[in-house]
């Protein structure tokens, strides 16, 4: 179980740090893309993933996260309201709005 803190940031509600695994994909898309959830609130979520396949602002995701052993699909899609180049230009931070 990851461990859990609170963050505040640009967000007007508290986040709880959270390191699951999950994956992510645009709807009508085939693709699967592997992510890291790094902190959650009621009203978003924000994820590490892939710089050369990260989303754009706008777009719409489902999202699914490792539970113990099976992926389980999250009730509601999100909608990515930032990008941004993380540390290791490698990897994008995904900052994203609960729909």
């Amino acid at each position: 179980m990851s461990s859990c803190t609170i963050k505040s940031d640009r967000r007007s509600e508290l986040r709880m740090e959270n390191g699951d695994t999950m994956r992510w994909k645009r709807p009508g898309k085939f693709e699967d893309h592997k992510a890291w959830m790094v902190d959650r609130s009621p009203s978003g979520l924000g994820f590490l993933t892939q710089t050369g396949v990260a989303p754009r602002v706008g777009e719409i995701l489902n999202l699914r996260r490792l539970d113990d052993d099976r992926w389980a699909t999250l009730d509601r899609a999100v909608r990515v309201v930032r990008a941004d180049p993380a540390t290791d230009e490698s990897l994008t931070m995904v900052g994203c709005r609960l729909e």
